[in-house]
């Protein structure tokens, strides 16, 4: 029989085979020494569908690392615990496993449909005079303002200046800093002041945005603060994500706030990062995709604009741009394939805006200035540049929402380019919003935005900026404030009254400070627990010692402890000592003999480390050096001792001598004066929630989200990595006196982290094999056999025609 016959007749019997109704279709491939599984709701839709991604599932994870590998590089193999717990589902690790990497890739030159204009909104912006396009386009701060006495005072109340600006430059929207939200109910007369002066000027209502990321960046004086970027991303849990962005939103909300910047979206793989650190997720841009991505839709799902940041990355820098131009030598291909993949994310996923970062990314604009602060020549920054807003936003990107831009007032823009230049470049490379355009703190700085908009109109008049691209960007703020209810004018018909009522009962409420704590907890994680040490035990008349580098950490310590005694977790006659280490800042020497005596006195030892610089590790600076030396001494009198790093966790190969290291991923303190009590005003749920994993209220369940480089013997990080990404141990419950087979302390009694080169591989979880069996016909593996007479049919042909 001829062999082409038979092929045919091998192929036409595995496609007549593929028309019995099974439940799940599934395919295998071996990629390198690897078994990938492919599960679709029908075969025909697994061989045909190319846009099935959510019905694609790849059994094995892999975690990115900061260099990502060609094809054909080799992969390093290591296991990956997966958490069986109820919300399992959504936590990241099985997540991933049903994703295919394909999914996070840049799509360029994307074709969406033409999306249908609001006609209105159009009409209107025919109406509008230039003035009052420009106007729309600025988004100012009011931080502080000179009073009559000409001192600065904090902004808490709307005063005639500025309410007079805001009517006469036909402003968009203003931003609010701490300084401007002191509490819940001073805040509520605030926005409804602006709003009320802007409407009654004639205009819409405003923009008003805030940056509350949580962690530490938060601007409420009052409410959830919540645990941070990078303690959501130990978590792995998508769900709680969620839940993180719907608390902020509805308390900002509440308040009378509808944008909020955030939340960040960089991939912080770089561990010498100043200005980033904790407030990134991970440094696995998947992680940061899938858990921001779900941030934003807690936000915007509720009322919320979110402005996803620092596009395209501020995670891989060492400078901090607030301070000076931070440059990025990337090409294109290494950025989308790592920076842009979680912003690639979000912006499909109808983010309202993206905010720029004022880095410099010379292989991706390669135009170059002059600098007015010292006359070098410098690369032209990404808040700046038309090749990535324009050629990459919006064209590879195909993103139509809001640009916006990182304050203009920076020093990475502002000493080098001058304000009204800086505004005017910005607007030509295609941002919506310059936002803070001028630093205005007295009337006579108003001047300075009569320039800018003089400026702006007389390019408009020289063909430099088209009218029409005014045009564009007046209809994405007015649309956006359209499909977010902000033109309702109901809303703020209330009375001010009936506002601060609902504020107060939804800022800070019962609810959310529940699912505050839960969040923490999910993300506390341990890296060392040497002969379970944790959790901790103290007995009736035992001394419990937490020794912390400030002041205002304290409190929080006090209030957790205090809260596990109330709760049963903790003996109520236990004593708890929090001291401070602060006076002995470059004197560590001097504090040696009172460390000694600590260690004898105290039955449990807690130090803490606070670590936010690289060389803050070093063994002569004092934040890492007592902690060192306290656990040391505790050590050599056979006292448990551990360490909790609330600072950037890249501390974890510094303390060779404590018995358990925990990272908490937060360091925002308390009021000293609600110490014990619930707390009103806004505090870091991170330093006193560390406790409830220390004295076992809950196991940890956190994973590291990001590498952690080893350190040389004088403490500087090398390019090997001490702890990997998803690392993390699971300790025992406070009243769990039984043996737990699956502890991985009581496995390993000296626990060592796995060492791999920096920069090196892809990580991958090995396939475990599973049977499958098929409920309509009771035929185990039959799509297997299916997919495998398919798949052998396929590739006789193939391998026939190339030899043919």
């Amino acid at each position: 029989m001829n062999k082409n016959f038979k092929f045919g007749i091998s192929l036409m019997l595995a496609l007549s085979i593929s028309v019995i109704p099974f439940n799940v279709s599934k395919a295998e491939a071996t990629e390198g020494n690897e078994l990938v599984t492919y599960e679709s709701p029908n075969l025909d839709q697994l061989l045909l569908d190319d846009d099935s991604n959510e019905d694609l599932k790849v059994s094995n994870f892999a975690i990115e690392n900061d260099k990502y590998l060609d094809e054909g590089d080799d992969l390093i193999v290591e296991n990956e615990q997966i958490d069986n717990s109820e919300s399992s589902e959504e936590d990241l690790e099985q997540k991933d496993e049903s994703e295919n990497d394909s999914n996070y890739n840049v799509e360029e030159n994307n074709e969406n449909p033409n999306k249908p204009r609001n006609k209105k909104i159009e009409e209107k912006i025919s109406n509008m005079t230039l003035d009052e396009k420009i106007g729309q386009m600025l988004m100012l701060e009011f931080r502080n303002w000179e009073d009559e006495n000409g001192e600065l005072k904090e902004v808490t109340e709307l005063n005639d200046d500025i309410k007079n600006a805001i009517s006469k430059y036909k402003i968009g929207g203003v931003i609010l800093f701490a300084e401007n939200v002191r509490d819940t109910e001073q805040t509520t007369k605030l926005t409804h002041n602006i709003q009320k002066a802007a409407i009654e000027s004639g205009l819409d209502p405003l923009l008003i945005s805030i940056d509350q990321e949580g962690g530490i960046v938060v601007r409420l004086g009052t409410g959830t603060s919540l645990p941070g970027n990078m303690a959501l991303g130990a978590s792995r849990d998508k769900k709680l994500a969620y839940e993180y962005g719907k608390i902020i939103a509805e308390e900002i909300k509440a308040l009378g706030i509808n944008v909020n910047l955030a939340p960040v979206m960089d991939t912080n793989n770089n561990p010498n990062n100043p200005v980033i650190g904790l407030r990134s997720i991970s440094s696995d841009p998947k992680l940061v995709g899938e858990l921001g991505s779900e941030v934003v839709k807690g936000l915007q799902d509720n009322g919320v604009s979110a402005a996803i940041k620092h596009f395209p990355g501020h995670g891989d820098t060492a400078t901090d741009s607030h301070l000076g131009l931070p440059v990025v030598d990337k090409s294109y291909e290494e950025v989308k394939n790592l920076e842009l993949i979680p912003f690639d994310k979000a912006a499909k996923e109808g983010v309202d805006m993206i905010m720029t970062a004022h880095i410099s990314y010379p292989q991706l604009e390669k135009d170059t200035v002059i600098s007015q602060k010292d006359g070098s020549v410098i690369g032209i920054p990404a808040t700046l540049s038309d090749d990535i807003i324009t050629g990459i936003i919006r064209k590879k990107m195909n993103y139509d929402g809001i640009v916006i831009t990182d304050a203009m007032k920076m020093q990475a823009i502002a000493d080098h380019f001058g304000e009204e230049e800086a505004v005017i470049m910005a607007i030509r490379a295609g941002v919506d919003i310059p936002l803070m355009p001028a630093l205005l703190q007295k009337n006579e700085d108003l001047l300075k935005l009569d320039s800018i908009i003089n400026r702006i109109k007389s390019e408009i008049e020289l063909g430099n900026i088209s009218e029409n691209q005014l045009n564009n960007s007046v209809y994405r703020i007015l649309d956006l404030k359209y499909r977010r209810g902000i033109l309702d004018l109901d809303q703020y018909n209330k009375p001010i009254e009936e506002k601060i009522e609902n504020a107060l009962k939804v800022v800070g409420n019962k609810e959310h400070f529940e699912k505050q704590r839960e969040i923490t907890d999910k993300a506390i994680t341990v890296t060392k627990n040497i002969n379970n040490a944790l959790p901790m035990y103290p007995k009736k008349g035992e001394k419990v010692l937490i020794y912390t580098p400030y002041e205002n950490e304290v409190p929080g310590f006090n209030y957790g402890f205090e809260k596990l005694q109330e709760e049963g977790v903790i003996d109520k006659d236990a004593k708890l000592d929090v001291f401070t280490f602060q006076n002995y800042k470059d004197k560590s020497k001097e504090a040696e003999e009172i460390l000694k005596n600590y260690a004898k006195e105290y039955d449990y030892i807690i130090a803490v480390s606070e670590i936010g610089r690289a060389n803050q590790l070093s063994k002569n600076d004092w934040l890492a050096e007592i902690p060192d030396m306290l656990t040391t001494f505790a050590k050599e009198n056979n006292k448990k001792s551990a360490i909790i790093s609330i600072g950037k966790p890249y501390d974890l190969d510094r303390y060779k001598n404590s018995d358990a290291h925990i990272l908490a991923y937060g360091s925002k303190g308390m009021d000293p004066t609600e110490k014990g009590k619930g707390p009103v005003k806004t505090f870091g749920p991170n330093i006193p929630y560390s406790l409830d994993v220390v004295f076992g209220k809950v196991s940890s369940k956190g994973k590291l989200p990001v590498d952690v480089p080893e350190l040389d013997k004088n403490f500087e990080y090398t390019d090997k990595i001490a702890y990997e990404i998803g690392y993390g141990l699971e300790t025992k419950l406070r009243d769990d006196d039984k043996t737990d087979p699956n502890n991985i302390g009581e496995k390993n009694p000296i626990e060592k982290p796995i060492i791999k080169e920096k920069q090196g591989n892809k990580i991958k979880a090995p396939r475990k094999s599973n049977e499958h069996s098929n409920p309509k016909t009771g035929i185990s593996g039959l799509n297997e056999v299916i997919l495998t007479l398919f798949a052998s049919a396929s590739s006789l042909v193939l391998s026939k025609k190339k030899n043919s």
